[in-house]
């Protein structure tokens, strides 16, 4: 009856320990699992500075940030709502070419456009219409 008792404290100590590892190392779970970009620079602070829980709090937060794959919807998106607008839309001073800036600069904002991809999509629905080309400021002339 002693020998039953020791396994299961063996059993029990066994699996305290296993669950103790997956809570240390839960940030490095996390950032593998959402498919995190340096998933080792992740496990490197977890693993070396997590016992100070400053540095378990560091590694959780790199786990938690945005992911390529979160971008990916955007990437597609963009071009697609881009294309929809018909070209005299994109006329400058029309106010689709405007609505759909707004709606860029609203998704800029909440961080799901890069700054690149915001840039890239304002050009292309900024871009001068071919009937109506922008001119160059003139120049006075020379005094």
């Amino acid at each position: 009856m002693i020998a039953a008792a020791g396994g299961a404290v063996v059993v029990g100590g066994l699996f305290a320990v296993v669950f103790l590892l997956a809570v240390y190392l839960l940030p490095t779970i996390i950032g593998k699992v959402r498919g995190v970009p340096n998933v080792g620079s992740i496990a490197v602070v977890n693993i070396f500075l997590g016992w100070t829980f400053i540095g378990w709090v560091i590694a959780l937060a790199m786990a938690a940030r945005s992911s390529p794959s979160d971008r990916n919807v955007s990437n597609v998106a963009v071009p697609v709502a881009v294309s929809m607008v018909p070209a005299e839309a994109r006329k400058a001073g029309s106010s689709a070419a405007v609505s759909e800036i707004e709606q860029l600069a609203a998704l800029h904002a909440k961080g799901t456009l890069s700054d690149e991809e915001f840039a890239a999509a304002k050009a292309r629905l900024i871009r001068p219409h071919p009937d109506f080309p922008l001119q160059s400021p003139r120049q006075s002339p020379p005094a």
